[in-house]
């Protein structure tokens, strides 16, 4: 065994939000629930937002950010250990609705979902998946909402988001120990 390249967990896990439905109990509505879902570098939505140029409704930004590693089967005789490896992914989650003091963009309104519905759904449709690996099942871990305003622009009322945590077991790999 081995643990897994990192683009390629990132890319499956980006593959499976993207086919995420808006409405899952409706066979005949294909739309997905994020009109955008792309991999970025940093945690900085606001960054994300300007360099991604975002203007679409529901967004779901896949961020990595920590990489765990855990050794198993210690002892004083031990020839080898086995290491597993974790990847902890940040999925910053937003919804547009320019409504005064962020309302609708957060509890959902007539036009758009909100980010805590965004999030639930999210988290609902990923826990537990494997994401065909296997090395275990996504494990979530918290979820803060934020806001994200640019402090340059005077007539931005800023994007409410979601910032969801989650594990992703990644692989193991048996280590010789000298």
């Amino acid at each position: 065994m081995s643990y897994l390249r990192t683009v390629t967990v990132l890319g499956v896990l980006k593959d499976f939000i993207s086919a995420i439905r808006l409405d899952p109990d409706d066979p005949n509505n294909l739309a997905p629930l994020f009109e955008v879902v792309e991999l970025h570098k940093n945690r900085s939505l606001a960054e994300a937002i300007h360099d991604l140029v975002i203007l679409q409704k529901r967004i779901c930004l896949i961020v990595p950010h920590t990489y765990h590693y855990k050794l198993s089967n210690i002892s004083h005789t031990t020839v080898s250990v086995l290491s597993s490896k974790d990847i902890e992914v940040d999925l910053l989650i937003a919804d547009k609705a320019f409504t005064k003091g962020g309302q609708e963009a957060v509890f959902g309104g007539n036009d758009n979902l909100g980010v805590i519905e965004l999030a639930d759904r999210t988290i609902e449709a990923v826990i537990g998946q494997s994401l065909g690996f296997e090395f275990g099942g996504i494990i979530p871990m918290t979820a803060v909402p934020i806001t994200v305003a640019d402090p340059k622009a005077k007539d931005n009322p800023g994007r409410e988001c979601c910032v969801q945590t989650i594990i992703i077991p990644a692989g193991n790999m048996k280590v010789a120990v000298s």
